[in-house]
């Protein structure tokens, strides 16, 4: 099920409208490591979002910050080079100790 995908690359072409995908969807991947979004846009609460994520690519034209409730504790790479509208990635500490 769910609980052992380990990535994920979810992609919408730029000349199609933004696709919009529910945070909760993520909730029971429990393993997920990589996760590459292409205009996408994600909606509602990351409360239950995997905290095992370690890569994170998100291009999105109208993503302006990262959401606040989003763990990045594990994250390694941050890829939001797409990202033209961004003005604030965070506002305090997000990521856990670099090592």
């Amino acid at each position: 099920g769910t609980e052992k995908i380990e990535a994920i690359n979810l992609s919408c072409e730029r000349d199609y409208p933004t696709l919009c995908v529910n945070a909760k969807s993520f909730a029971g991947m429990s393993q997920l490591k990589m996760l590459q979004l292409w205009n996408v846009r994600l909606k509602g609460k990351y409360r239950d979002f995997p905290r095992t994520l370690r890569w994170l690519r998100w291009n999105s034209q109208d993503l302006g910050r990262l959401p606040s409730k989003l763990s990045l504790e594990n994250i390694v790479v941050l890829d939001l080079c797409w990202c033209y509208n961004m003005h604030q990635v965070w506002r305090r500490k997000r990521f856990g100790s670099t090592k």
